[in-house]
């Protein structure tokens, strides 16, 4: 999904349970997560769509400042900087800790915050030490499904969890300058500082690893389970996959956005 030039919101892919079919009106930021999907309006209500099976739809009212979907619950950051999540909660992914928070990431069966102090902090499963963040500030955060992957002010990536493809070619890179942190399931991506997609990781369940992505820069970033769409300086989206055969995900609408 992204963002209109006028702020509607326009998804494209499987829509078996209504995950690709938005409603009307005006958007600040739309989030994708595995068959739901929530955005930010205007005036910052959470207004989300898709299945429901586990109240992951099910915003509660309010005023919010960022809102993100993952693998069958929401996370949100209210105007207070109060964290909220719903949906399944099984493993206590929706259960965030008492405080003030700037980011919010939504991960499958964990989610992680940062926190006034630049500090992330996780909850949820940890089977993997996906909800074990190391100590540091941090400026973003991002939850995927048994890691997650945070960027500090200098822009050099951390992450924990399961990293198994740390002693491979696609390993967590160790530059500084990075920004516009995302994941999918189980790989992560980020700009470099000329703009430039880098990932790493492995797509899903696969053993193949993740590819580098399109050799031109992008001014924002995104990652799914098995594709990562971006968008190039002159505002049309750029999508990839590791099949091609993901229900379209990776083919976003000739000539998007329109004018």
């Amino acid at each position: 999904c992204a963002l209109t030039p006028q702020g509607g919101v326009l998804c494209w892919g499987n829509d078996a349970v209504g995950q690709s079919s938005p409603p009307e009106g005006s958007f600040r930021a739309v989030t994708a997560g595995s068959s739901h999907t929530c955005a930010l309006s205007s005036e910052g209500q959470v207004v989300c769509w898709g299945d429901d099976t586990y109240d992951q739809i099910s915003a509660p009212e309010g005023l919010f400042t960022a809102v993100d979907a993952g693998g069958l619950h929401t996370c949100a950051i209210d105007t207070a900087g109060q964290a909220s999540c719903w949906g399944f909660g099984a493993s206590g992914q929706t259960t965030p800790p008492e405080g003030s928070f700037k980011a919010i990431s939504a991960g499958f069966l964990h989610s992680c915050a940062i926190d006034e102090q630049d500090q992330v902090i996780c909850w949820g499963e940890d089977s993997s030490g996906q909800a074990a963040p190391p100590a540091g500030t941090f400026v973003e955060i991002s939850a995927a499904d048994q890691h997650s992957c945070a960027l500090d002010p200098e822009g050099l990536i951390t992450c924990w969890g399961n990293l198994t493809w740390e002693n491979s070619e696609h390993g967590t890179p160790t530059d500084p300058g990075h920004q516009g942190l995302c994941s999918g399931s189980s790989h992560s991506c980020a700009r470099s500082a000329d703009g430039l997609p880098y990932c790493w990781g492995t797509f899903g369940v696969q053993t193949n690893l993740q590819p580098y992505g399109p050799i031109q820069p992008l001014t924002t970033l995104s990652a799914g389970t098995f594709h990562n769409c971006g968008l190039s300086p002159e505002g049309q989206a750029v999508c990839w996959s590791y099949s091609g055969e993901i229900d379209g995900a990776d083919q976003p609408p000739a000539g998007f956005p329109n004018p």
